[in-house]
């Protein structure tokens, strides 16, 4: 089985890396970080990218056609972190060629290998900056770049869902995750039955406090 992250040398896909290799990976599974920023290069969070024993770093740029070297398994699973999210703090066209384009060609790369398995960070910023109450059946009304790109980047995946129902995606609408909510990551391995088409969850701390992502990881050690 192939972990196969996106973006994943970030505070997210660093923390979800620690859980993999300790709850979930087995004898002849790959865990490979794809992203921009290498192991002992300074990221934007949480500093310099550490490096783990048992994960393949390859450098990758999400916004150009995605390939590499491995061997696909009917298991495996992407997990889709990849993004520019710091606003203000981009040009406007880095949040829409990043987070659109990216969306665009890692759906390409699991249509390409018939991957079924997507798990895709949004984010809350598609509702709109606003202190009222949000809920899933809120119209979206985005008002800044890194909303409007993840709402389309949204509507991707969920287009790639749609073309087989056997494909499977969660999209976590997150807010920014602080230090010390690394534990809702522990929700990620408990397998809580099997479910398909599109889950959409708000979390409001660490991503993956999802209930039913438990699905995405079928061979973890029965937490």
């Amino acid at each position: 089985m192939n972990y196969i992250l996106f973006g994943g040398s970030g505070f997210i896909g660093t923390h979800l890396i620690h859980l993999l290799l300790k709850e979930c990976v087995r004898p002849g599974d790959v865990i490979y970080d794809l992203d921009l920023v290498m192991p002992g290069e300074e990221g934007v969070v949480p500093g310099i990218v550490e490096k783990n024993d048992g994960v393949q770093y390859i450098r990758m740029d999400v916004r150009k056609p995605i390939d590499f070297e491995f061997v696909p398994t009917p298991e495996d699973v992407i997990f889709d972190l990849a993004a520019v999210h710091r606003t203000p703090g981009h040009p406007e066209e880095a949040y829409f060629e990043t987070n659109i384009r990216g969306a665009e060609n890692v759906t390409a790369f699991a249509e390409k290998y018939g991957i079924r398995k997507i798990l895709f960070t949004s984010s809350i910023a598609p509702y709109g900056a606003s202190e009222n109450l949000k809920t899933e059946e809120t119209l979206p009304t985005p008002n800044t770049p890194y909303g409007i790109s993840k709402l389309v980047a949204e509507k991707i995946h969920q287009i790639w869902q749609a073309r087989d129902p056997a494909r499977e995606l969660t999209i976590v609408q997150h807010a920014p995750p602080v230090q010390g909510a690394e534990e809702g990551l522990l929700f990620l391995c408990r397998p809580e039955g099997h479910h398909q088409g599109v889950h959409l969850r708000q979390g409001a701390g660490a991503l993956l406090q999802v209930p039913d992502a438990g699905s995405f990881l079928p061979r973890s050690r029965g937490l």
